[in-house]
């Protein structure tokens, strides 16, 4: 292999292994399915009910995303529907999100993709404009549509919906529920089929009261359009009293860490079978993403070890070693690299822990158990510090993030 080609591979290395990318578009096809199949379970709820509401939920990294493309892929293939994504986080603050920037946010993107595929249809060319012109601002006459001021010649800019705060909006929901009830009904007339928004970056919404807030009205206002919805939510909004919020949802997918090893608490052979299977998924995972085998078989395997299961992490951890090996002059990235990689991984999970924090570590890594008592410690979860698997008997178990293992002796003995 030429320098020149080398670089090259590299670099498309890199690419595939972005674990911040979505398998939409030309990704899909690095799509691996999960053993317990829960892309296949959420597309068959929404196959069977396309108007309905799902909440998928999961520690940051888990594959929700990756998950919920995947069950839309299953809709629009197997039942006549049409699913579309988007990612609410790139396209509005949500700092200043609200129920109206989310719905047009979404109703937006899917109007673009069907006058994409329709450009010379006047009704779906009508809707799309409509709701660019709410989510982006228009200019208009002054006092347009006020009796005392039609005959006003001035022009005034309107805001659109992603640039501030609700309150001063000229737009209202009403307005947005039935440019949706006319997008499903163009979705209909030239696809045959429903409409699934699927919405993705409302997990970083983390006060439970802001998201429910957002969420209720934008599942009301989306049954009554008779569109389906699938929402990215909070890890919290799974758990305790949180939980209450999610009841408009009619089911909860809770997206775990990959349980890639038999624990010694439920040692039994249905554990260890069914850590085979997450091994083998999780080595699929890297062998389509790495098709030029710039991942040693040993660097691989100390990945999918070191990870915790984490899907996000394990990718990240390849691609650094993968530019580690190029920074060292590498063939391919081994052991050595995967070590440099998981040692800046897990030193970018300790940053901010407090000693209080560190002690409830220590304690998990040594006993398995975590009963979390603050939202604080509670916290120690979405963010992967401490990892939740269930065991076969359907019973929770906890492990401190295998990166952050090898430094709790030295983060003890600087408090």
């Amino acid at each position: 292999m030429s320098d020149d080609d080398r670089l090259l591979a590299f670099r498309a290395a890199l690419q595939r292994l972005d674990p911040m990318r979505p398998l939409v578009g030309p990704e899909r096809d690095l799509y691996v399915e999960r053993p317990e199949g829960l892309s296949t379970r959420l597309g068959r709820h929404l196959q069977i009910d396309p108007t309905g509401a799902h909440l998928v939920v999961g520690p940051i990294g888990c594959g929700k995303t990756t998950e919920m493309v995947a069950a839309g892929r299953i809709v629009t293939k197997t039942a006549g529907c049409t699913a579309s994504y988007v990612d609410i986080s790139s396209r509005q603050d949500l700092e200043a999100a609200d129920e109206l920037s989310v719905l047009v946010v979404a109703a937006e993107s899917a109007a673009s993709v069907l006058h994409a595929a329709y450009p010379t249809d006047p009704k779906v060319k009508d809707t799309r404009d409509a709701l660019l012109r709410m989510a982006h601002g228009y200019f208009a006459r002054y006092g347009e549509g006020d009796e005392p001021f039609e005959d006003s010649h001035e022009m005034v800019w309107r805001a659109g919906v992603v640039r501030g705060p609700a309150s001063s909006l000229p737009q209202n929901l009403a307005d947005c529920a039935r440019l949706l009830v006319n997008l499903r009904k163009d979705v209909a007339r030239l696809q045959g089929g429903q409409l699934v928004l699927l919405l993705d970056g409302l997990d970083r919404i983390h006060d439970p009261g802001r998201f429910d807030g957002i969420a209720e009205p934008v599942v009301r206002i989306l049954r009554h359009a008779q569109i389906g919805v699938v929402i990215v939510g909070p890890w919290r909004m799974s758990t305790g009293i949180d939980r209450v919020g999610a009841a408009i949802f009619d089911e909860i997918y809770e997206v775990a860490p990959v349980q890639a090893r038999s624990l010694a608490s439920d040692f039994n052979l249905q554990s260890l079978a069914a850590a085979r299977l997450q091994v083998t998924f999780l080595m699929t995972i890297l062998a389509r993403r790495d098709p030029d085998n710039l991942l040693a078989a040993r660097a691989r395997a100390a990945i999918v070890e070191t990870c915790g299961g984490v899907l996000r992490d394990m990718l990240q951890l390849a691609k650094t070693a993968v530019q580690e090996a190029w920074a060292r002059g590498c063939d391919v990235a081994g052991p050595e690299e995967v070590a440099i990689a998981a040692d800046r991984m897990g030193r970018s999970l300790a940053i901010g822990l407090t000693t209080d924090e560190i002690q409830l570590l220590a304690r998990v890594a040594d006993t398995g158990e975590f009963v979390p008592t603050s939202d604080t410690q509670r916290a120690l979860i979405p963010t992967t510090r401490i990892l939740e698997y269930r065991l076969p008997s359907g019973l929770p178990t906890y492990r401190v993030h295998p990166t952050l293992l090898p430094l709790l002796a030295a983060l003890k003995g600087g408090q």
